[in-house]
């Protein structure tokens, strides 16, 4: 599929929820016209689940552990969604909503949309920004503040401003083009905790990144 939403196999409903319009795909969960609680887009996006690593053991009459990787297993379904280096640390899908909880209230934003990707293998969370900017008359452009990690190493932690509404696999990879909007991008290792809490600090980016991206836009036009 396009989307390439997680599609929960005993519900047959993709595991992604959203405020307000609905998406293309005509897929989620609706959580109503405004707002959402972190805890209520956690269930409804399907991603109230954790993932834990295990090592690797190879051998014939022996078997070794292979010290140097682990997997990564989502532990509700069981599915081996990637084998990493054993520096790699996984950030946790509810975590992932705690790193956003405390800049929310200070820029009044609101939850918007959450979703899983592939098995379980990548995820985001997306908040929207108070305002809009207005290139033209009737060009008018919303903000958002997105936060993306993955389980199977293949994408840091990223925070970044994009004017796209993220609902799917697709809009994902076209908000993350360009480097002009990103924030900040963290490793996935033991250092990721303290690298994220410096983040936060340093969050009155996302004004200036949005004052940028208005600024060209207007130039363009």
């Amino acid at each position: 599929m396009a989307h390439n939403l997680n599609i929960d196999e005993k519900t047959g409903k993709a595991n992604m929820a959203y405020v307000g319009e609905m998406p293309w795909h005509k897929q989620g969960t609706y959580l109503g016209e405004k707002e959402a609680m972190a805890e209520d887009m956690i269930i409804a996006a399907g991603m109230n689940w954790e993932v834990s690593t295990h090592p690797i053991y190879s051998g014939v009459a022996e078997l070794k552990e292979i010290s140097e990787y682990k997997t990564i297993i989502r532990e509700d379904t069981g599915d081996v969604l990637s084998v990493v280096k054993n520096r790699y640390i996984p950030l946790q899908n509810k975590d992932a909503f705690a790193i956003l909880d405390p800049f929310l209230p200070e820029t009044k934003a609101v939850w918007h949309t959450a979703g899983v990707l592939g098995k379980g293998e990548r995820l985001w969370v997306l908040a929207k920004l108070p305002g809009s900017i207005q290139v033209t008359k009737d060009d008018i452009i919303d903000k958002y503040f997105l936060l993306t990690s993955s389980h199977d190493g293949s994408s840091s932690i990223q925070l970044r401003f994009t004017p796209i509404r993220v609902v799917c696999q697709n809009t994902l990879q076209m908000a993350l083009l360009g480097e002009g909007s990103s924030i900040m991008k963290v490793k996935h290792t033991i250092n990721q905790g303290s690298k994220i809490k410096e983040a936060i600090k340093v969050l009155g980016l996302v004004e200036n990144a949005t004052k940028e991206f208005e600024v060209t836009a207007k130039e363009m036009y």
